[in-house]
């Protein structure tokens, strides 16, 4: 993934992108339906149902409590 793409937070309310807040950590949506639909509906999206699976989607990492364990190069993040 390009980490030169314009990002925004798909959180409801949330203000956060690239160009505000430039340092902030944005994490991609996975593809998979299952999780995907899953993410979206912890973000109390209602719209779960029209984004599209092949759509580049974020969340900040304003959203996440992240704890960040390496283990063999691996790092692993904790939805809040």
């Amino acid at each position: 993934m390009n980490s030169s793409y314009y990002k925004y937070c798909i959180v409801p309310q949330c203000k956060s992108t690239t160009i505000k807040t430039p340092n902030k950590l944005f994490i991609y949506v996975p593809n998979n339906e299952q999780i995907r639909k899953k993410w979206l509906k912890l973000a109390r999206r209602d719209d779960v149902h029209s984004l599209s699976r092949n759509s580049r989607i974020y969340f900040c990492a304003d959203h996440f409590d992240i704890s960040i364990t390496i283990t063999d190069s691996s790092v692993l993040y904790h939805q809040k």
